[in-house]
């Protein structure tokens, strides 16, 4: 039954809806007015940067020609011709057809789909005309068919915009773009009309308005969620603010050392964790504590410490660090604790 009443609606959209819309142009001899027409006197190319372009549509059908009613495409193109000399003004009246009528709330129920408040949503209508291509280029977009291009000399010139959301055809719901091509080409080949639901953008406020209103309406994170990642945020700032601290301060100036004692003091404030690598490239320190080398120091230079674990004396795993620590020279360089003896 619904399909008995389908079947007599699109038979009665056959007809194009039309309105006449009056076309004003400033014509001088020799302009191109750069219409093609067919035999009905229906256009189906205008050219570009003609008389003609921007005033005449793909589908207008011409009624007058300054009051006077052309019989076919040779009387038109004679009557332009006459009237050249005589009228500075061309008034040519047109049947436009409707391209774009509002959608019934019936018809977006038939297709199970609510309006939202960002966009605009019409009904848009494709007429066939001999010997003009449809000229619409669509690709799928999450479950939807987008616009993603309009030929200015095609049927769907001045119907859809880039980025038009193609709804339906004929009633029927579409989610691809193989769908979509084949019910309007069918269409347009058995009763040369075709309709689609368009949904459109309103404007760009209106799109940054509906990006906001669906962050505010992400679902609300769970207490245990939020306690987790505030102790993980505050390990991590913890960590950032953590600093290697030193090994070895460097030791006094030459002129505060002793030049004729045989020892140089160093201060040692910590020791050395196992793991790290000191000395020749891939000599790793065999357990947490790490030997010490005196290294001569020559004035004025500042004296400084090497760490070189192969050619020094390891510690003890369990010996410890006294504040004040002393090499002594010898057959192999030592480090003791405590003052030198005596």
């Amino acid at each position: 039954m619904e399909s008995d009443n389908e079947t007599s609606v699109e038979v009665k959209v056959k007809t194009p809806i039309t309105e006449k819309v009056t076309v004003v142009i400033d014509y001088e001899e020799n302009d191109n007015l750069g219409l093609t027409l067919t035999e009905k006197l229906v256009v189906n190319r205008v050219q570009k940067d003609t008389k003609g372009d921007g005033k005449f549509a793909v589908g207008d059908q011409i009624f007058t020609v300054n009051g006077r009613q052309p019989n076919n495409v040779d009387h038109f193109y004679q009557l332009i011709r006459n009237m050249q000399a005589s009228y500075p003004q061309m008034t040519i009246e047109v049947n436009r057809r409707v391209n774009k009528t509002p959608v019934s709330d019936r018809r977006l129920a038939k297709i199970n789909y609510t309006k939202h408040k960002s966009y605009d949503y019409f009904v848009a209508h494709i007429y066939r005309t001999a010997g003009t291509k449809l000229g619409l280029s669509v690709k799928n977009s999450f479950s939807k068919v987008v616009v993603m291009k309009v030929d200015p000399d095609g049927l769907c010139a001045g119907i859809y915009n880039v980025g038009d959301f193609i709804l339906d055809v004929d009633g029927i719901p579409v989610m691809t773009k193989e769908l979509t091509k084949q019910l309007l080409l069918s269409a347009l080949e058995s009763k040369h009309y075709a309709s689609t639901v368009v949904e459109r953008i309103k404007s760009d406020l209106s799109l940054r308005m509906q990006l906001s209103e669906r962050f505010q309406n992400d679902p609300r994170v769970s207490d245990d969620v939020v306690r987790i990642g505030k102790r993980a945020a505050e390990r991590h700032r913890q960590r950032a603010q953590l600093t290697n601290p030193p090994i070895v301060r460097q030791p006094p100036f030459l002129s505060d050392l002793d030049s004729t004692a045989n020892n140089v003091t160093v201060d040692c404030i910590e020791t050395i964790p196992g793991g790290y690598k000191f000395g020749r490239a891939g000599d790793a320190a065999p357990h947490p504590r790490a030997a010490i080398q005196e290294i001569a120091v020559q004035e004025p230079q500042r004296p400084f410490v090497k760490d070189d674990h192969a050619q020094g004396e390891s510690l003890p795993l369990d010996s410890t660090l006294s504040p004040l620590g002393r090499f002594t020279e010898g057959p192999q360089k030592r480090f003791t604790e405590g003052p030198p003896k005596a």
